[in-house]
């Protein structure tokens, strides 16, 4: 009989290890891009339960890795990488040695479950003649919890971090460690060459990363594309309908185009019914691939579609009517989205809508005379910033607003 664990803990790795030589176990080690499988699997040999066995590696996709396992006496470790990079005869010579162990052998197999050729079947579609001697142990790689990703920070960057820094960095890195250590190398970098904090959003996205979001989307036909990047410009978990609306699609081309973005995990689905970029950060990369026109499009399309939530996110309206070119529909979501936060008391939320609204020249003066009083109140109640200073100190000295709302302003900022 064939036992079968599931597992996301250390232990699924420990125990086969300490009992090398009871009889032949089998590890598959599950993880998508980034979860570190490769290094798990050189933490393996190096540990010491791997003490005293032969050690023999095996990275699938690569012609010149192709060991052939032979039956011996001693415990062997067979370390085998990549698996869902294996072409069929790489897979046939790993059946062979896995249908007929011995009782020394330990097989780890790492894999992507998004790459697989076929989907839960590492070792391919047709069934695997598991003898009944050996033991089949699954353990599968989870994204990094806030705990263990402000802890890779602090080792990082010091203890100095703000609070909500590593929960901010889980968000959007998805907690996969590679985009975590890449992310956190990058900003360590650009610290030392500014010699000042930095902020994460304006990091950018890692190479890795982006390469890998890039070349997934264009493992699409391009028919198909613009389903992915309906998921970049929408930035947020969203149904099935919503993002074959984003992308203007009909029924059963979207229905189709969804589906081929899951099968080459361009896109996955991150809760149930809901889909998106495997890594949230990834958006940005893919969002500016995408060419103006046809991303500005998008964007309106996407404003057509939040506008109909209920309740409406005015935040995420505003910043879908600005990128689409529509500035009333911008200032007048960016007004609805500052009135909700003020008046809700989240006055900091509501400064950082109306700061960089009105820092801007496309704002006409109609328009700037209604928004900047609600920038002053809630600068009275909030926490002000230089630059919430300096923008109604350029409001007040502003001759073309009309001159009571000038007024009122310089009233109000003279009060902060």
């Amino acid at each position: 009989m064939v036992t079968t664990h599931e597992s996301a803990g250390e232990p699924a790795l420990r125990w086969p290890l300490a009992g090398a030589g009871s009889g032949p176990v089998l590890v598959f080690v599950e993880g998508a891009a980034g979860m570190g499988k490769s290094h798990l699997l050189r933490e393996v040999g190096a540990s010491p339960e791997a003490a005293g066995m032969t050690h023999l590696a095996w990275r699938c996709g690569d012609p010149a890795a192709r060991p052939e396992p032979a039956r011996q006496e001693e415990p062997l470790l067979l370390l085998v990488d990549d698996a869902h990079r294996a072409d069929a005869e790489e897979r046939q010579r790993l059946r062979r040695v896995l249908e007929a162990p011995w009782p020394g052998l330990t097989a780890v197999v790492s894999y992507r479950p998004e790459e697989l050729e076929a989907p839960g079947l590492p070792l391919g579609a047709s069934p695997v003649g598991y003898p009944s001697e050996l033991t089949v142990v699954r353990h599968r790689l989870e994204p990094w919890d806030t705990a263990r990703v402000r802890r890779a920070a602090v080792e990082a960057l010091g203890d100095h971090l703000p609070a909500e820094f590593a929960a901010r960095l889980r968000e959007r890195s998805g907690g996969v460690p590679q985009v975590v250590v890449d992310l956190l190398a990058l900003m360590r970098e650009r610290m030392r060459a500014e010699y000042a904090s930095v902020d994460l959003d304006g990091l950018g996205v890692p190479v890795r990363l982006a390469e890998l979001a890039l070349g997934r989307t264009l493992l699409l036909s391009p028919e198909d594309r613009p389903i992915v990047w309906a998921a970049a410009v929408l930035d947020e978990s969203a149904g099935g309908d919503e993002l074959v609306a984003v992308a203007g699609l009909g029924p059963a081309r979207g229905r189709s185009a969804l589906l081929a973005a899951l099968a080459c995990a361009a896109l996955s689905e991150r809760e149930e019914g809901r889909y998106g970029l495997p890594v949230p950060l990834a958006a940005l990369a893919v969002h500016a691939s995408v060419p103006g026109p046809v991303r500005q499009e998008l964007h309106r399309r996407a404003a057509r579609v939040v506008a109909r939530r209920q309740p409406v996110p005015w935040a995420v309206l505003a910043r879908h009517h600005r990128a689409g070119g529509h500035v009333r529909g911008w200032l007048r979501a960016v007004e609805n989205a500052a009135r909700e936060a003020a008046g809700s008391g989240r006055h900091q939320e509501a400064i950082g809508l109306l700061e960089p609204t009105l820092a801007s020249p496309a704002v006409p003066p109609q328009a700037r005379a209604r928004l900047a009083p609600l920038l002053a109140r809630s600068a009275v109640v909030g926490l002000r910033s230089d630059q919430t200073v300096e923008v109604l100190r350029h409001i007040v000295g502003d001759l073309s607003l009309p001159r009571p709302s000038a007024v009122n302003c310089g009233w109000i900022w003279g009060c902060c």
